[in-house]
């Protein structure tokens, strides 16, 4: 039986007090005769009356012995965002333990329900800090690396925190998770097509577009990640398309999201650029069971490679008119056409080498969104996660 983590509070007894509660029940039951040498029966009778407590010891170190290894114990940095939200708890319920290494700009409250769980900790910190790194790495043994920082329309330089988190912060992470003796690394990319015409390779892993900063600091991080694996450092990189739907932590300035707020507070959706440029997305829970399904894979399937995490491609029309439809079609659609976007995202399926079925559509982001907006559940105040509707569409997705 798997036993559900989020139902074992910080209280429950260690496997080790249950293990000589078992040692002190099963010498109980002995008999008096045995205990003092003497035969009540024949021999062979004491010897079997013997074996049964034996046998319960050595299964209960077992018991012991395997729920200690079972599971991963991951530093999930960036944890308290977006996709974080989402996956921490799906990584609990599977029986991992976690640490959640986060800056909480937005607050801390987000894992209320789960601080008093034995199987997780939160830290309020910043990864690019080796002593924060470093004490937050003790006794993990993998690292899902979803901190980033982003926020800005392509035309805009890359600022020095970018920089510093994205490239030079991912570096110290890397030499640290090293040292630490880490054993898998799952990185958080974004999923991108070339500006210029080139056909996929073999592999299917297209290079990023080399013309934004972001996400060349992205495939930098990439190639560092590949050049430091090892028989006992294995890396994975999963990039992903546009992310939509609701999540603890919810992000309404991009793509989807950021059409269903528009449509919902402003009643209009304006479309910066071509209304025929296909968009990847991905559900955030799809995105979630994606890295669970990468973590339980043996390292010989996923060591140095580079998954693209993408369910359903749909032109910014097709998304708008989606959302418009949802709200009976009372929302003006503004299609501005624009040479200064960000280039067509890859029209293709996810690309795996183990089954993985999406559950959410986009059009169930869409309802679940619009849902929450009318039940104030999500905010719809304009400085919460928000930027002008100009850079909505064109911004990158993040942790």
């Amino acid at each position: 039986m798997v036993t559900d983590i989020l139902n074992r509070k910080k209280s429950t007894p260690s496997p080790w007090i249950l293990l000589l509660s078992l040692l002190f029940t099963t010498t109980l039951t002995i008999p008096t005769a045995d205990a003092h040498g003497t035969s009540s029966g024949s021999e062979s009778g004491g010897l079997a009356l013997m074996i049964f407590p034996i046998a319960a010891v050595l299964f209960g170190l077992f018991l012991v012995f395997m729920h200690r290894k079972k599971g991963w114990t991951i530093l999930v940095t960036g944890g308290g965002g977006y996709i974080g939200s989402v996956l921490v708890p799906k990584l609990l319920k599977h029986g991992h333990r976690v640490i959640v290494l986060d800056l909480f700009q937005y607050g801390d409250d987000i894992f209320e329900e789960y601080k008093d769980y034995e199987n997780f900790r939160q830290i309020s910190g910043d990864f690019r800090d080796p002593l924060t790194l470093a004490n937050t790495l003790q006794g993990c043994d993998a690292i899902i690396h979803l901190a980033c920082a982003t926020g800005r329309t392509s035309h805009h330089t890359r600022t020095t925190i970018e920089m510093v988190n994205n490239l030079a912060g991912f570096r110290t992470l890397l030499e640290t998770a090293k040292t630490a003796g880490i054993k898998r690394f799952i990185f958080a990319s974004s999923l991108r097509k070339k500006q210029f015409d080139v056909l996929p390779d073999a592999t299917n892993q297209v290079p990023l577009d080399e013309t934004d900063e972001f996400l060349l600091d992205k495939e930098k991080c990439e190639h560092l990640l590949k050049e430091a694996s090892s028989p006992k450092f294995i890396v994975c990189t999963i990039r992903s398309a546009f992310i939509c739907g609701v999540a603890p932590s919810q992000r309404i300035d991009y793509g989807v999201n950021a059409y269903a707020w528009e449509a919902f507070n402003k009643g209009e959706i304006k479309i910066i650029g071509s209304d025929k440029q296909k968009i990847a997305n991905i559900h955030v829970d799809d995105l979630a069971d994606i890295y669970l399904n990468v973590l339980n894979q043996p390292d010989s399937k996923i060591n140095r490679k580079i998954y693209n995490a993408n369910s359903e491609n749909l032109s910014r029309f097709e998304i708008a008119t989606t959302v418009a439809a949802a709200l009976d079609n009372n929302v003006v659609l503004n299609i501005e056409p624009n040479t200064d976007y960000r280039p067509e995202w890859l029209d293709q399926e996810a690309n795996y080498e183990f089954e993985f079925k999406s559950k959410h559509t986009v059009n169930d982001a869409i309802s679940d969104l619009l849902a929450s907006f009318k039940n104030a559940t999500i905010s719809t105040s304009s400085d919460n996660h928000q930027h002008s509707a100009e850079e909505k569409i064109r911004l990158e997705s993040r942790s």
